[in-house]
């Protein structure tokens, strides 16, 4: 399975150090595993066995460390909002100045979506 890395063609693909790290390690695990068979003359069966078990954690262990990635982001996200709460910079605009952010930005989406058709 090959792995792939962020790229400025598509943004929306991105893996992390870790996670190619995991795969290089796989990569290597399976090339030594064939060469320990190999030496120790272990069956088939035996070999698929050992490579299952491999597999199984390895995804266990790439989809925590995909996870782990994205909670991070989120986490980012949720303490910079708890800051902007807490600091109270959004009680420095006036009442009348918030509302008229919010007919603004109503009023463009408008406009917006009526120059589109």
């Amino acid at each position: 399975m090959e792995t792939k890395v962020k790229t400025t063609r598509n943004p929306l693909i991105y893996q992390s150090p870790r996670q190619r790290t995991l795969d290089e390690a796989k990569e290597m695990f399976m090339k030594y595993l064939k060469e320990f068979a190999e030496s120790k003359n272990l069956s088939e069966k035996e070999v698929k066995l050992i490579k299952e078990f491999f597999e199984e954690v390895y995804i266990e262990k790439k989809a925590s460390y995909i996870f782990e990635d994205k909670l991070k982001e989120l986490n980012l996200y949720l303490n910079q909002a708890l800051i902007y709460a807490l600091s109270g910079a959004y009680k420095k605009q006036s009442v009348t100045e918030n509302f008229t952010k919010v007919f603004y930005y109503r009023n463009k989406k408008d406009e917006l979506n009526y120059e589109r058709h």
